[in-house]
């Protein structure tokens, strides 16, 4: 599921990330809830093992506990009057912070599948000369991660380009 733009301006745009990200953690909880089921329910015998991959579970079930928490209200706002992209998470909790001065590049990349019945996907990235690339836009088609792009270049004044 693509992204969402959530405010676009002049000097500002806002991008909601997907909530594909939302659901796929749920469904990573749902499994791992199921796996502990199994193994509680087989588990009249004090074994090792089991509890072992009891525990192990119960770890995978934090992870995506905190992966849905991380996924759930991540916001990326590209603003001229801050001259950063800010990756937000619950409105008010900066994750990540890039100024401008340190971006080098706008990149749309397009993801390939080599299953026919599945379309391509592309994705707008940010390159930065400190750590690299930062996936800031997921788009089912080339001309929504393109118009984002854009309106990324004029307020940030990088270039873009294309793989």
């Amino acid at each position: 599921m693509p992204d969402r733009i959530k405010k676009e301006t002049d000097d500002v745009i806002i991008l909601d990330k997907g909530k594909f990200n939302v659901l796929f953690s749920l469904f990573l909880g749902i499994i791992t809830l199921s796996f502990i089921w199994l193994a509680s329910f087989f588990n009249s015998r004090p074994n090792p093992q089991i509890e072992a991959f009891t525990f192990l579970v119960t770890a995978g079930i934090a992870g995506c506990i905190m992966k849905l928490l991380y996924d759930l209200q991540q916001d990326i706002i590209i603003s001229k009057k801050s001259q950063s992209v800010a990756i937000r998470f619950l409105k008010s909790i900066t994750i990540k912070e890039i100024p401008f001065s340190d971006m080098e590049e706008i990149k749309i990349k397009r993801h390939s599948y080599n299953d026919p019945e599945t379309s391509d996907s592309w994705s707008v990235n940010i390159i930065d000369n400190q750590l690299g690339p930062t996936k800031i836009y997921d788009a089912s088609n080339e001309s929504d991660a393109e118009r984002v792009a854009e309106k990324i270049s004029e307020i940030t004044n990088i270039k873009i380009t294309h793989i």
